[in-house]
Order: structure tokens, then C-alpha cells, then sequence
């Protein structure tokens, strides 16, 4: 049974305040938002590490990283090897620093824990050297990192935006999260300046931009804060347009040795420079990308940044993840208008055991929310829901489909 209107309101307050990621879990599961953030259950606290300590460093060392390249100045594609050890040498000791970040001493609790702690210095130290290659391959330039939004917001903020808006009961919602890095350029035409900009958001696991996720509203982060990006320059009075999303997987790939003269300093980086892609979509601008490429993007040519090559007659390949201007906008749209729905959904009390399809992470579906879920799915009571794969091309089909079925049904109510 759902909530009542009241009972929702308060469970989860006058003002609604989530970050993306919880309205995510929603619709992966609405019963898994409620145990979580409605009755807040959680298991007792303890001192050990986890995945989400990990996360947090990578995270706060890749930041003070970018801080240190930006105070002392330094050009990030010409940093050498030296420099680089010297910063995140720097880095690491006031991370090691326990009256500056108590919260990882637990490196410090036994010798398991500090090896971690040296392979994950070791997995930034990788990252960066090839963050320096990207940047040595494409010309843009870092304008921010771990920005924060919606964490401090007054009455006195201005107009709604996707961070804070009022919902058709008059409940208020505020919208919180923090964009791990975000990138510009300027890019010159017909004698005009456009500025872009691109968002990157660091994970330590493989991930990529999956339209049908995106569709039911289970993976909003990346183009939500391509959005909130966007609306910050514009209304600081730069225009400014989207070049792209992305992910970047923090990691150590393992290069593949098939035969002796694999085994070179350049193949290996070579292979790791490709594993280490940025995972995204970016605007389809032949003169655009031609410019941002250092050595050029022409006919037969391959980003060594981007998910993206071109073809001998110029056209892009059939597996280039492009999106045109329009495709983006359409996009960014989507997904404001997918998070006012859930934040709809979530005040009306709506909190169905109504998990994803082929999703094992869950809450209700993993210990130890399931003792509490008692999901089963040989109860007829208790389903999957379907979540079929989807393509772009597909996803932009479907968005056709639905605003035609919506101008008909504003069509109908206007003859009514």
C-alpha cells in the first residue's frame, strides 16, 4: 500500500532534499528508497574499509591533484614525471594527515589495508599520466572539480532550475550532488567565440552511458550534472554549450601480450591510454573536434580520447557515440523532466517492491535489506520489472512517441 500524502511528507520532510543518485535508487526500486531514506534503516557503523572509503579517496586525491596543478600554475599537458610524483607526493601526505582526514586512518589499522592504500596512490599515478596524454591529445582546459551544488540554498536563490523547484502540491524540492571535473574550450567559427563544456565523472568500476537506464531514470548523475553545469555558466552570462558527458574508470588495466613485439614501452601505453578512454557521448561537430584534437580529426582519423572515428570519406563510423546538438538538448530535457516525475512519485507515497530487471545491486534484492524486503520470486505478489536494452537511436524514437502521445492527450482535454 502507499503512503499517505502526509505520512510521506513526513517521513521525508517540508522540503524535499536528494542528491541524484537517491532518485536513481528510486527507479530501481521504490521500496528500496524507502527502507533507505525514508525509514533511514542502516546497518551499525564500522571501522573498517569499504568501498565507499576507497571511492572517497580516489576522489579527494584526484581533486587536491587538479588543486595543487592550479595553484602552482603548472600547464597539466606539459607536466613531467618529476612534477607529477611532487604533487601527489604532496597530496598524499595531507591525505595521510589525521587531524586534516581522520576518516583514513583506517589505511593505517593494519599492513592489508596499507598495501591498498599504496596500489590505489599507484592507480592515481597511472591515471594521471595518461590524464596528461588526454589532455596533450585534445585542447581543453579543467575550469573546475568536486563542484558542489545545492548544498547551500536560501529563499533569496532566484528562479527554479533543475535544483530547486516546487512540484505541482506546492512541495518544495532541492537537488543536490557534486560534479567531479568539469572541462571547457573555446572554439572559433565564422569569427565568433562558442564556448563548451564537458563534465567527467570518475568511477572505479566499468560504466557507460546506457539509454536504456537513462529512459527509466536509473542513470540521471551524468547528464544531470551536464545540465547543472551548463545552467551555472549561463546564468553567470557566458554562453556556453555542451560538448559532452563522460565517465572515466579509475583503474589499472591489464595489457594483453599476445606476441613478443607486443612487448614495447609504446604498445603498453598505448593499451592503456585506450583502456582509459573517456565512456560517453560527445557533439557531433566535424569542425569542432578538428579543432580540439591536437594533431587534427580528419577522414580515417581515431580519437585517442573519445569513443570516436571517423571514416575515409569523413563521415563518422557506424560505432562513433555522437550526438548531435539537438539529440543533447532532447536529451538534457529528458532528464529534467524525469527527476521532477520521480520527486513526484516519491511525495505521493508511492513505495512499491517493484525492482529493475538483471540489477543485483539493489538494496532490497542484497543483504541486509532483503531480511527486511523478504522479496521472492516464486511469489506471484512479488515481480521484475522489465527494463529491455535500448540504443540511441531507439531512445530518441521512444521520446518521439511520447510527446506525441502527450499532444494528444492535451488535445483531448482541450475538446473536453
Amino acid at each position: 500500500l502507499p503512503l499517505t500524502k502526509e505520512l510521506s511528507r513526513s517521513l521525508y520532510g517540508e522540503v524535499l532534499a536528494v542528491s541524484v543518485s537517491q532518485l536513481e535508487l528510486y527507479n530501481r526500486d521504490p521500496f528500496s528508497y524507502y527502507l533507505k531514506y525514508g525509514l533511514k534503516l542502516k546497518e551499525r557503523p564500522s571501522f573498517k574499509l569499504d568501498s565507499l572509503q576507497t571511492g572517497n579517496y580516489f576522489h579527494e586525491a584526484l581533486d587536491q591533484f587538479f588543486k595543487e596543478v592550479k595553484e602552482r600554475s603548472f600547464d597539466l599537458a606539459n607536466l613531467s614525471d618529476g612534477e607529477v610524483a611532487e604533487i601527489l607526493g604532496s597530496v598524499t601526505d595531507k591525505l595521510n594527515n589525521p587531524e586534516l582526514y581522520p576518516e583514513y586512518t583506517v589505511f593505517k589499522v593494519n599492513h592489508r589495508n596499507s598495501y591498498l592504500q599504496e596500489s590505489m596512490v599507484e592507480t592515481i599515478q597511472l591515471l594521471v599520466q595518461n590524464m596528461i596524454k588526454q589532455r596533450q591529445a585534445v585542447n581543453v582546459e579543467t575550469i573546475e572539480t568536486e563542484q558542489r551544488f545545492g548544498y547551500k540554498q536560501t529563499d533569496e536563490d532566484g528562479e527554479e532550475n533543475i535544483t530547486r523547484f516546487t512540484l505541482a502540491d506546492g512541495q518544495e524540492v532541492r537537488l543536490r550532488g557534486k560534479i567531479d571535473r568539469i572541462d571547457a574550450v573555446t572554439h572559433e567559427r565564422d569569427g565568433l567565440a562558442e564556448n563548451f563544456i564537458q563534465v567527467v565523472d570518475y568511477k572505479s568500476s566499468a560504466h557507460d552511458v546506457k539509454f536504456d537506464q537513462i529512459y527509466v531514470g536509473s542513470q540521471l548523475q551524468l547528464y544531470t550534472y551536464l545540465k547543472v553545469a551548463l545552467d551555472h555558466m549561463n546564468q553567470s552570462g557566458q554562453t556556453t554549450q555542451p560538448l559532452g558527458a563522460f565517465y572515466q574508470r579509475i583503474y589499472q588495466p591489464q595489457v594483453k601480450i599476445e606476441k613478443q613485439a607486443d612487448l614495447t614501452d609504446k604498445n603498453i601505453a598505448d593499451q592503456i591510454l585506450a583502456d582509459l578512454k573517456l565512456a560517453g557521448y560527445i557533439r557531433s561537430d566535424y569542425d569542432l573536434l578538428e579543432d580540439i584534437h591536437s594533431g587534427g580529426f580528419g577522414p580515417r582519423d581515431k580519437s585517442p580520447v573519445y569513443s570516436i572515428n571517423r571514416n575515409k570519406d569523413g563521415a563518422f563510423s557506424k560505432n562513433a557515440k555522437v550526438l548531435t546538438q539537438e539529440e543533447l538538448n532532447k536529451l538534457l530535457a529528458f532528464v529534467e523532466e524525469k527527476i521532477v516525475a520521480t520527486a513526484e512519485k516519491i511525495v505521493s507515497g508511492h513505495i512499491a517492491l517493484h525492482p529493475l530487471e538483471d540489477d543485483p545491486y539493489i538494496p532490497s534484492m542484497t543483504e541486509p535489506y532483503r531480511s527486511v524486503s523478504m522479496f521472492d520470486a516464486t511469489d506471484f505478489t512479488n515481480k521484475y520489472r522489465p527494463n529491455p536494452s535500448m540504443t540511441d537511436k531507439e531512445f530518441f524514437k521512444a521520446l518521439a512517441v511520447d510527446e506525441m502521445v502527450e499532444d494528444e492527450e492535451d488535445l483531448t482535454e482541450d475538446e473536453e
